[in-house]
């Protein structure tokens, strides 16, 4: 049996979009950093989308976790796109967007990714901030478009991380409409223990969808155990 994060790994070659839905506790960034770690080597172009300074928190992060030169590996030759930023202009995006407007954003998105290589990993981040900062209304408007941008290009593959929690779940089942692949990184209670979980929503790959994997981290180190293992 695949572990959970080769399985992710071949569901985003396979298939875009790919929507990892989140929990706050859930360490996600461990995990989306391990994964971006898989899947890097098979994309010669690297795109992040960041909205109110996904980027800048995320990097934050597992600059924390992970060794530096780890970090700096998984995102060299990276180019950002931020969206309303304060704090990243030291990242030196390639632009930062300055309007919360679905359709300028969607199309100066669409201009910028007519230069980028033919295989280009996408990822967004911070798009729950936009949502809670303008709005669920424009952020159901967003995203779709955003999407329809992306998936022009045959060659790339776009991951979302949204939190799922801060959010209705009409709003979470909208986004989960316009992806191909989806993922829930969360937390569930069994009496006084508070378990992490990953949890196959939607894949091209039947025989895991619906599947649960609970996981254990030590600091970088992430153990996954499939839901019946004791």
């Amino acid at each position: 049996m695949s572990e959970p994060l080769g399985i992710l790994a071949r569901a985003v070659e396979r298939i875009s979009p790919t929507l990892i839905q989140f929990e706050i506790g859930s360490d996600v960034e461990v995990i989306l950093m391990k994964l971006l770690s898989k899947l890097r080597p098979n994309y010669e172009g690297f795109l992040v989308i960041s909205f109110y300074d996904g980027y800048e928190a995320f990097r934050k992060y597992v600059e924390n976790v992970f060794e530096r030169d780890y970090v700096d590996k998984v995102f060299e030759g990276v180019k950002l796109v931020s969206v309303n930023s304060f704090l990243e202009e030291g990242l030196q995006p390639l632009e930062n967007l300055k309007t919360t407007q679905p359709d300028i954003i969607a199309g100066r998105i669409l201009g910028i990714t007519a230069n980028l290589p033919k295989r280009t990993l996408v990822l967004i981040l911070g798009l729950d901030f936009y949502g809670v900062r303008e709005g669920e209304e424009n952020l159901v408007q967003l995203f779709p478009r955003l999407m329809t941008v992306l998936n022009k290009r045959e060659g790339f593959r776009t991951l979302v991380t949204f939190n799922m929690g801060i959010f209705s779940p009409g709003v979470v089942n909208t986004l989960g409409s316009f992806v191909f692949n989806v993922v829930k990184v969360g937390l569930e209670v069994n009496g006084t223990e508070i378990r992490r979980y990953l949890q196959f929503i939607r894949t091209p790959f039947l025989e895991y969808n619906l599947e649960k994997w609970y996981y254990t981290m030590m600091a970088k180190i992430v153990t996954f155990r499939r839901k019946e293992e004791r």
